[in-house]
């Protein structure tokens, strides 16, 4: 199990790599801290998707298309996903901020190089 991941960093430091060595060294570091984030913020939109979809196909305006015989995928992407979506994207609209200082809390803890540059350096 060991070096499957890397604690910390955004490179090896000093490694010579070719040009597809580099890039899959750079993934490699950059494992954990996407892992980290992606499992922090994905669940809540999940369970927002799927309450709106549950709502929205409870509408009336859904048992019309079903009564005008449109298939399941037509019904279910082209006229509730729509509106199912509204609030995904206010949720995104409003968790910008907390998403960057999550990015910022995550870099320090990895030790990788990111926003965190951003908001040490003094300013002249």
């Amino acid at each position: 199990m060991a070096g499957l991941v890397s604690a910390g960093g955004a490179a090896t430091a000093y490694a010579e790599h070719s040009a597809g060595g580099r890039i899959m060294d750079i993934l490699h570091h950059l494992a954990l801290p996407l892992a980290t984030l992606v499992l922090a913020y994905l669940p809540g939109n999940f369970l927002l998707t799927r309450a709106g979809m549950v709502m929205v196909l409870n509408t009336r305006y859904i048992q019309t298309a079903r009564a005008k015989g449109l298939t399941r995928l037509r019904i279910r992407y082209a006229h509730a996903a729509r509106n199912a979506l509204l609030p995904i994207i206010t949720r995104f609209g409003l968790r910008i901020a907390f998403m960057m200082t999550g990015a910022m809390v995550v870099e320090t803890i990895h030790s990788y190089p990111g926003l965190e540059p951003c908001y040490s350096t003094p300013l002249p």
